[in-house]
Formats: C-alpha cells, sequence, structure tokens
C-alpha cells in the first residue's frame, strides 16, 4: 500500500552527492597530469582512511557488511603501496589475489548496502512511527513520553537490544533498571566513542516493564507537518513495543519486512548525521 512520506527531503544526501561527483571529477581531470604512480597512491589514501571507520562500525555493531567493506579497503590501499612499491612489477599471483579480494569483497560490500543491511534505520523509525498520526496540533515539548507497560524479561530485551544494533535500527544502552534504545546517528555514536544520548530522539524500556518515548526538537522538525507530539511520541513507543514482541515470539524477521516496505535509498540518510 502507497504511504504518504511525511519526513521532509533530504536535502543534504543531493548536496553531498553532487560534492562527492564533482570531487571525483576533478581527481580523474587532475590524474591525466600526474603519473599513474601518484594517482594510485592518492586512490589508495582515500580507500585507507575510510577503513578505521568500516573496522570500528563492525566492532560497535557485528554488522558484517561492514567488516566485507574494512577487507575491501585494506586490500585496496595494501594493493596500491605494493604497485607504487615495486613500480608497476608486481608478481602475477599477488597482482591476482587482491584483485580477487577486491572484486569478492567490492561485491558483497555493494550487495550489503543496496539491499540496506548496512543502512542505518533512522529514518525508517521516524516514518513508521508517523504513519498513524495524522493530527496536527500541539508542538514540540522536552520530555520523555510514557507510552504504557508490558511484560518484559531483562534476558529478552538484553538480546533484542543487541539484534537491533546489528541490524542497524537502534543503538541500545544497558543500564542499571532499564535499556535506552537510541537513535544517535553521528559518527562518533556509530563507532562507539560517544555515548549521550538524551538530545536524541530515543526509546526507553525498563525492566519493571513501563516504556516511555522521546522525539528529539531535531527529528521533530524534520516532519513536514507540525504532528501531534504526544500522539507520535505514543507510536514511537508502540512501534518498538511491536517490534519486541516480534522478536521475542521468534519473528524477527518482520521487523527488517516492516522497515523495507518504504523502500528508502541506501543514501536516504547520507549526510543526515555529524560527527
Amino acid at each position: 500500500m502507497p504511504f504518504n512520506m511525511k519526513l521532509k527531503p533530504n536535502e543534504k544526501a543531493y548536496f553531498l552527492i553532487l560534492v562527492f561527483l564533482v570531487a571525483l571529477v576533478a581527481v580523474i581531470y587532475a590524474g591525466k597530469n600526474i603519473s599513474h604512480g601518484a594517482a594510485i597512491g592518492i586512490w589508495g589514501l582515500l580507500v585507507f582512511l575510510n577503513a578505521p571507520l568500516s573496522l570500528g562500525e563492525y566492532l560497535k555493531t557485528k554488522n558484517n557488511g561492514f567488516l566485507f567493506a574494512f577487507i575491501f579497503q585494506m586490500s585496496a590501499s595494501l594493493f596500491a603501496v605494493l604497485i607504487i612499491i615495486y613500480d608497476f612489477n608486481l608478481n602475477p599471483w599477488i597482482t591476482g589475489f587482491f584483485i580477487m579480494m577486491m572484486v569478492i569483497f567490492g561485491a558483497l560490500g555493494l550487495y550489503y548496502n543496496f539491499s540496506r543491511r548496512t543502512k542505518w534505520r533512522y529514518r525508517e523509525i521516524l516514518e513508521l512511527a508517523s504513519m498513524p498520526v495524522n493530527d496536527i496540533s500541539n508542538g514540540f515539548t522536552g520530555r520523555p513520553k510514557p507510552v504504557t507497560k508490558i511484560n518484559i524479561s531483562e534476558k529478552d530485551l538484553r538480546s533484542f537490544g543487541n539484534y537491533l544494533l546489528k541490524n542497524l535500527i537502534a543503538i541500545p544502552y544497558y543500564e542499571t533498571d532499564r535499556v535506552v534504545f537510541s537513535f544517535a546517528m553521528t559518527l562518533r555514536h556509530r563507532i562507539g566513542v560517544r555515548h549521550n544520548y538524551k538530545e536524541f530522539s530515543h526509546v526507553i524500556f525498563e525492566y519493571n516493564g513501563k516504556v516511555s518515548a522521546h522525539i528529539s526538537r531535531g527529528d521533530y522538525q524534520k516532519y513536514r507537518d507540525q504532528l501531534a507530539f504526544d500522539q507520535l511520541c505514543d507510536s514511537l513507543g508502540n512501534l518498538f513495543i511491536d517490534f519486541f514482541q516480534l522478536y521475542v515470539s521468534g519473528e524477527a524477521v518482520r521487523i527488517n519486512d516492516r522497515l523495507n516496505t518504504l523502500k528508502l535509498s541506501p543514501l536516504a540518510d547520507f549526510g543526515e548525521s555529524s560527527v
């Protein structure tokens, strides 16, 4: 069933993709005026600079797509270094090995990317939360909204948190009496070096069963209309309750099915978050 998207378009994505394409054309043009070795060296350096980020996201999430990207990036950068060191006279077996590694892990990385397996589901969550909300009334309030109370076990909740993290749906923070599922999607959050969540949208599951939800001012302003804030928070909390119940009943695959029904571009979140 068609769904009328309620979020504003992510204009940063279009801008950054344009900047990337312009930079790519500039590098190709400049490459005509420098040696092949220098061009390969620049390419290898640019690829290498992304490798620690891919490794960081893999160690944080255990999502294999980031591991595939890391292996591709390290293979490509090491291959570039060897080409320069041996002045394009590499052993054919070594050349074949690195080409094979780049083809295999590059293809796996692209598959994971375009099948949305390495896409953080930030915008899908905001869209799904807004689906049942049509009222346009009260605006933003800065406090978490109590949603309801359900039956919960700490073991199931922690397992659910690991599942959400691996599938890039939310980042769980395990506290003494609760788990906070955060949508803090800055780069530092995604690689695990930043941990504050209060200024970002989040859902809280307490071990006593209480559920509350909060949508940040920045996320609220991403909607086209001034949707009823309390209804939006209720819907977000109930969405995660639905996800939790699907998970504990052994139907976790339906969570990703719901997210994929929106068919958002793998690049929809590109540039959405800060560092």
